[in-house]
């Protein structure tokens, strides 16, 4: 995640999002979450990304908690905002919706989990595409355990 803000902006970090700070979101995100149930403040909800960056170019909101990869390609030169801290939240998971009851096509995904980890191609694509999480406690939630959980991810 990023905290975005305008370039003068007393917000440096996510340690300045207080009660007194108004903090764009866009609703129904993870971010939304975070502001709302982790750091227990009532942001102010917008509908989509373009609309809360707005909202921090004209100073309505002091700030915008967003996923870092949208910041990344939101924030422009002259626009007169900047990425103020950006974080790694490895504690969110990625999975897919498979009915509980279709074992078949459970133990295929797992197997095909499983083989993408025993070869070293989780870890090769995980360093490629996350350059910013240097280290495997970065990559992975912590005590998450891909696939069948009987193969243990590789050291770079």
């Amino acid at each position: 995640m990023a905290v975005v803000t305008k370039t003068d902006s007393k917000v440096k970090g996510f340690a300045d999002l207080k009660s007194d700070v108004r903090i764009g979101v866009v609703q129904g995100t993870v971010q939304d979450d975070y502001v709302t149930n982790t750091l227990k403040l009532e942001p102010v909800r917008f509908p989509d990304y373009n609309t809360v960056y707005a909202n921090v170019k004209s100073g309505q909101v002091d700030a915008w908690v967003a996923p870092s990869q949208q910041a990344t390609g939101q924030v422009k030169d002259g626009d007169n905002t900047k990425i103020a801290e950006k974080v790694v939240n490895t504690q969110n998971f990625t999975a897919w919706a498979v009915n509980k009851d279709n074992q078949p096509l459970i133990d295929a995904l797992n197997s095909g989990l499983d083989a993408v980890i025993a070869d070293g191609t989780w870890t090769k694509l995980t360093a490629e595409w996350y350059k910013d999480r240097p280290t495997q406690a970065e990559q992975t939630p912590q005590g998450w355990k891909p696939g069948s959980k009987a193969v243990q991810i590789p050291a770079k």
